[in-house]
């Protein structure tokens, strides 16, 4: 006999059953809890008054969702919170019930889950919960954006999820206005609420812990009643079946149909700037739906034949007059057919099947079940459509359901498991959307003739594989979205998702289990799950997954009673299957597990139905077999990556390779050209060099676009695949247009030329012919510099004036455009500006919330005392030089004309006019003549350097400066230089600045230093310099071609310059005999450290500027109208000096500097300096030359390749050397010197005996430290 819920309440055992609410209640005799005989007559209690508010909740919640108004609201959130209240109480009564040792297993499955329905929360924290979800549900549902075109400050936004947002997402291709709906959909909903939600599942754990659950999850999955449901879970996604006698899975079937759509839309958007990866991820925005989970929409962009209609008989249904009334009436032939009763009077009579115009409602499509009588309806705003048609189906299959099930208690009045409902509509809708169904309604017309496509050699009609592609691109395409939804929300019921990380979290599942990523950038002030409804709504998704996998299940099943699926037989496939054709004996087979409801194990249902059960994918697989086997073909075909990040890693490596086996032909083919044109400088030499690197710019720009940009490397696993790629994400000025990138190449060029170009006429003869008397910078104007002491102070400022009128002034009219043009460059490499393509090197490998820029200031902040002493003490001895009349003010800054070098960057030519004790020997001097004395030539400098570095346990580097060639002007030793190093200036036109090359030959034996040598100390000292670069190119030679440079742009220069530090201290200029004595006087150490300070210390505040001007240029902070006016401002901010005669904004003194003119960075140079000493003091510290504390071993009198420990240095240099630039450099630089960030303090600790004894001097002769705000009176 029925039970039928809304009558009165049953006669009971004499036990009360009133609550303090009026509910009747269990109340046992405080002895032992309620008998067998008890607990059921209770169940059959709770089950009619589990009915009546559940038709009181139903009934408000129609009222609500037909017509939706605050007053409807307000009724539908108290008997939602009634009903909260009463599954509360039963709860509360039902944990003195000892169900699991009843021998009626029914009835201890009812207790059970009538237990687990309610919660033993506080009615406080019921209401608290109900208004967090009535408000982000409120806050969802009446969210607009504004208008693409409107967007902006003043904009009122009106465009509405539906219609608006979702008709543009599906219909248009306009790539920014598809991501600003995205994003702005975004902001508008979730991102409103995301303390909310948290607030809000904070109560629903507590809720889901009073009832014994371990968390959230625990309770959402319990219906599922599996041991390990996210476990099964994982396994019906990404485990391999045998299906058609191939090994085949979900997860690698979406990937195909992944890669197949994303190729499509690389075509279609990337010409639109989108730039979306071959191999990567795609951006959700391209996909068709607002949460990229259903891609139907674009199936006309990425379908596989253009000869092909999509299945849409919306016309036909239009063209024969169809009706809402009759999409209902077809639907219920439909089930009739399958021996389903008709829909009931109530059905008919209160359903919402049309949108009303008087009134607000929600139009998403449902059906509810009211939980008394026959009162079973759907709600849907029905269109004449073919969409509709199947939904129609959809949702009537849902109402079959609730009225096959109906006669169960009310806690079994739900689907086998949460999926099974789903799966129910859907099962019903694949054999209604099947061509042989709608043949049969008279809505497609047959098809005569098939076109067909040749799959793994068998023939397959083209639109049978356009038919399943638009199957897949809803069923397939889901089935991530749905795992990722519940996957994010596990893990922040079980703790694996911190409350910080909620949206980088959802990110991450995202791309890792579905492909797909931001169009925007995000953080954690976003929320963008909860721009799905179900998150704010609190409703579980897994249930979609299941429903996905299980209908095919069900589908198989009935298509094989039906006879309309012969497994094996080509002319029944089972996509082909309408089994409505089998009638009522196969309806049988559904109707009979949608009978039990939830009564049984779904695994019992599945069983039923299947014959196993178990969940698995083989019938989905099974049914979608050709468009498998043709997505596995075509991509094969076309050498697509199948899937994304690791999953694209072998592709990425044979590419990588492939890319280094050219890239190093290119490099010694462009490394000769240029070898060969400075070292026989001709109009055909330069033209062939630029060519070269023409070729080369091509080359690299093609293989980043195609290879290097269109990779998800952060998701490879192979660490050093990944680095590379990584080191290849920013390309640099080619990735410019190609206009552009010749318009920059020209400007450049033309300052450069400027530059190069530049000439002064002497000071005594201003009115010369400057191209035929004019001097160049070299030698001409350095050398009245290097002068500086017998010179006036009016040549000086007039060789200052001059140099900038001829350079900097004539190239400022061409810095707006070089901003600009560079500014593009680094935005076509996704940076904001040029300043930030500039740091990319040194940020790239540093953690997210480190401040490079920051730390460069600190450095700078700790060094600056030492400059201000050696500043405050070389300006006083100006002072004294040049007379108190030049320079009045004691505590001014100091004129720029005055340090012996065009740019104030070295002070050392100006040493014997500031030295603390002339009459102090310089060692200097004495080396300079013990190389003419010893008859010592250039061959024999290098061997000299050679044996250094061998003295370290390093390699031998005799090929760097080994050569047959002679200086002579013939065509043989133009050749032989060709093919050999050059270290002596030949009778020749060449480039004479000091470089070591890489030549880059197969065998990695082709290195090269080309020098104009001189015999002198200085030389000696470049030429170790640049024989450390040689060494480091031998260390990493066989690295990858990504890896064979320094671990940053400061660690090569770095290196010569450690090794200079070493090879320049008296103890090992006698140790190699070039000096006969050391000095161990104060005085000695005084005038050493000063003239190197004048050098190496003075130089930091130059570097620091220098780009520190630029930075402000490109980002935008310094204006173009008063760049030359900040340039003073910084440099007497960071320099203290000042421009020695008045300045304006037509002259652009930074442009004075060749690497200005030339677009070189110059931070590089900064960092190098502060290196250079940390690995010094590191490899004296291995050496034992240099002991803390010991004033017998101070830092700046340390050679480490003196003593027994010397290769104990040489090992940790080498070390560093051959990592090149495989790993981080704050982590080569740990391994270097055991800190991971740069550290002025090894500079510190070289120069403190100088910083002592200017303290002192300074203090004795009342000397001022630092310099007054003078600039302004120096502008115009």
């Amino acid at each position: 006999m029925r039970l039928l819920c809304w009558l009165a309440v049953l006669a009971h055992t004499g036990q009360p059953y009133l609550s303090s609410t009026g509910q009747h209640i269990y109340q046992g005799d405080g002895s032992q809890g309620p008998t067998e005989e008890e607990a059921s007559s209770y169940l059959s209690w709770l089950d009619q008054a589990f009915c009546q508010a559940g038709n009181r909740e139903m009934v408000t919640r129609w009222d609500y969702i037909t017509d939706i108004t605050e007053a409807h609201e307000e009724a539908m959130n108290e008997a939602r919170l009634e009903f909260q209240k009463i599954k509360k109480e039963a709860s509360a009564n039902l944990t003195g019930f000892d169900w699991d040792s009843y021998s009626d297993q029914d009835l201890a499955r009812q207790a059970e889950f009538y237990f687990s329905s309610g919660s033993n929360i506080t009615d406080e924290m019921l209401m608290e919960m109900n208004y967090l979800q009535t408000v982000m549900e409120s806050t969802y549902s009446t969210a607009k954006i504004c208008p693409f075109e409107e967007q902006g400050e003043g904009c009122v936004p009106s465009w509405e999820l539906e219609p608006d947002l979702v008709e543009i997402m599906a219909s248009s291709r306009n790539y920014e206005e598809l991501k600003y709906v995205w994003s702005a959909w975004r902001a508008a909903s979730g991102n409103k609420y995301r303390q909310q939600y948290l607030d809000f599942i904070a109560i629903n754990q507590r809720a889901a812990q009073s009832l014994g659950f371990n968390n959230l999850q625990d309770q959402w999955i319990e219906r599922y009643e599996s041991e390990d449901f996210p476990g099964l879970i994982e396994n019906v996604w990404s485990s391999s079946i045998i299906v058609d006698g191939r090994e085949r899975s979900l997860e690698l079937f979406y990937k195909h149909l992944h890669a197949y759509v994303r190729a499509r839309l690389v075509q279609e958007y990337n010409e639109q700037g989108a730039d979306i990866k071959q191999n990567g991820f795609i951006p959700a925005n391209v996909l068709g739906n607002m949460w990229a989970q259903s891609w139907g929409n674009i199936e006309e962009m990425v379908k596989p034949f253009n000869d092909t209609s999509i299945l849409d008989v919306t016309q036909e249904m239009v063209d024969q007059g169809y009706t809402v009334q009759q999409m209902y009436e077809l639907s219920e032939q439909f089930f009739m057919t399958l021996g389903f009763e008709p829909m009931t009077d109530t059905f008919w009579q209160l359903s919402m099947m049309t949108k009303p115009e008087e009134r607000e409602v929600v139009c998403h499509a449902s059906a509810e079940d009211f939980f008394k009588d026959e009162d079973f309806r759907i709600k849907m705003c029905t269109a004449i459509t073919h969409a509709d048609l199947v939904t129609v189906h959809h949702e009537m299959g849902h109402i079959v359901y609730f009225m096959e099930y109906s006669k169960q208690p009310f806690v079994y009045r739900e689907a086998a498991n949460p999926g099974f409902h789903e799966a129910i509509g859907d099962t019903m809708a694949l054999a209604v959307n099947t061509p042989a169904h709608l043949q049969g309604l008279g809505l497609l017309p047959s098809r005569d003739h098939k076109d067909t496509v040749k799959v793994l050699g068998n023939e397959v009609p083209k639109d049978d594989i356009g038919y399943l592609f638009h199957v897949a691109l809803d069923k397939l395409a889901f089935l991530p979205f749905a795992y990722v939804m519940d996957s994010w929300r596990w893990k922040i019921f079980t703790g694996d998702i911190a409350p910080e990380n909620l949206n980088a979290e959802w990110w991450k599942l995202r791309e890792n289990l579905q492909g797909v990523s931001s169009p925007v950038a995000t953080s954690e002030e976003d929320f963008h799950p909860g721009s799905k409804y179900h998150i704010p709504a609190n409703v579980p998704y897994i249930r979609y997954f299941v429903s996905f996998v299980v209908q095919f299940q069900f589908y198989e099943a009935l298509c094989a009673r039906s006879g309309q699926y012969v497994e094996g037989d080509p002319a029944k496939p089972l996509y082909l299957c309408d089994f409505s054709l089998g009638g009522e004996t196969t309806g049988q087979l559904i109707r009979d597990v949608m009978a039990d409801g939830f009564s049984k194990p779904w695994q019992d249902a599945i069983s039923e139905m299947t014959g196993s059960p178990e969940m698995t994918a083989s019938s989905f697989i099974k049914y979608f077999s050709p468009l498998y086997d043709f997505l596995e073909q075509e991509n094969t075909a076309n050498g697509l990556c199948i899937g994304w990040g690791d999953d694209c890693e072998e592709k990425a490596s044979t590419e990588a390779e492939e890319y280094s086996t050219r890239k190093r032909e290119l490099l010694e083919f462009v490394t000769q050209a240029d070898w060969e044109y400075y070292t026989s400088i001709s109009d055909e030499s330069q033209e062939a060099s630029s060519d070269a690197a023409k070729v080369l710019a091509a080359f690299e720009k093609e293989s980043w676009k195609t290879i290097f940009t269109q990779y998800d490397y952060e998701q490879f696993e192979n660490e050093d695949l990944k680095r590379r790629f990584k080191i290849h994400s920013i390309l640099g000025l080619p990735a410019l247009e190609a206009e552009d990138f010749s318009s920059f190449n020209k400007l450049v060029s033309d300052m450069t030329s400027i530059y190069g170009a530049g000439k002064i006429c002497p000071f005594e003869n201003q009115g010369c012919d400057v191209e035929t008397e004019g001097l160049t910078l070299e030698p001409g104007i350095e050398a009245i510099l290097a002068d500086t002491e017998n010179r006036s102070w009016e040549e000086l400022s007039y060789v200052w004036t001059a140099w900038r009128n001829a350079t900097g002034r004539n190239m400022r009219g061409k810095i707006g455009e070089y901003v600009e043009l560079s500014n593009k460059a680094a935005q076509a490499n996704g940076l904001a500006d040029m300043g930030e393509l500039w740091l990319d090197p040194y940020l790239t490998d540093l953690e997210a919330d480190q401040d490079f820029r920051g730390d460069l200031e600190s450095l700078w902040t700790e060094m600056s005392p030492l400059y201000m002493s050696v500043h405050a003490y070389v300006r006083w001895r100006y002072r004294q030089h040049w007379g108190e009349e030049k320079m009045p003010n004691p505590a001014a800054p100091i004129p720029a004309h005055l340090f012996g070098n065009m740019w104030a960057q070295s002070w050392q030519g100006t040493f014997k006019m500031v030295s603390p004790f002339p009459d102090e020997p310089s060692p200097f001097d004495e080396v300079d003549a013990n190389l003419i004395k010893q008859n010592y030539t250039t061959r024999r400098i290098f061997e000299l350097s050679d044996s250094f570095y061998a003295s370290l346990g390093l390699a031998d580097m005799e090929m760097c400066y080994d050569t047959p060639c002679g200086t002579e002007d013939t065509p043989e030793n133009r050749d032989c230089v060709h093919q050999n190093p050059m270290i002596e200036k030949p009778d020749w036109d060449v480039v004479c600045h000091a470089s070591a090359w890489d030549l880059y030959k197969p065998g990695n034996d082709d290195f090269r230093i080309k020098m104009c040598t001189e015999v002198n100390l200085d030389d000696l000292i470049t030429i170790h310099h640049e024989m450390g670069h040689i060494q480091y190119y031998l260390q990493y030679k066989d690295k990858p071609l990504e890896f064979r440079g320094g671990a940053n742009p400061g660690f090569h220069e770095a290196i010569g310059d450690t090794m200079a530090l070493s090879v320049n201290t008296p103890d090992h200029l006698q140790q190699v005999g070039l000096l006969d004595a050391v000095s161990d006087s104060e005085e000695a150490d005084i005038n050493f450290l000063l003239t190197a300070a004048m050098e190496r210390i003075v130089f930091l505040p130059f570097a620091y500027t220098i780009d520190q001007f630029r930075w402000g240029l490109f980002n935008q902070s310094i204006p173009l109208e008063r760049m030359n006016e900040v340039w003073w401002q910084l440099r007497e901010k960071y320099q203290g000096i000042n421009p020695p005669v008045m300045r304006s904004e037509e002259d652009f003194d930074a442009g004075s500097k060749y690497h200005v003119a030339g677009d070189v960075s110059y931070i590089r140079y900064f960092v190098a300096h502060i290196l250079e000493y940390q690995f010094y003091r590191q490899m004296c510290l291995d050496s034992g030359n240099f002991v803390p504390g010991d004033p017998a071993k101070p830092l700046h009198k340390c050679d480490f390749s003196k003593g027994d420990l010397a290769l104990l240095a040489g090992q940790r240099l080498k070390n560093l050397l051959a990592a090149g630039s495989s790993s981080p450099w704050p982590d080569l630089l740990e391994e270097m010197t055991g800190y991971r960030k740069m550290s002025a303090q090894a500079i510190l600790d070289y120069f403190a005996p100088l910083a002592a004894w200017l303290e002192q001097e300074i203090v004795e002769n009342d000397i001022p430290v630092g310099w007054t705000q003078q600039v302004q009176d120096w502008l115009q």
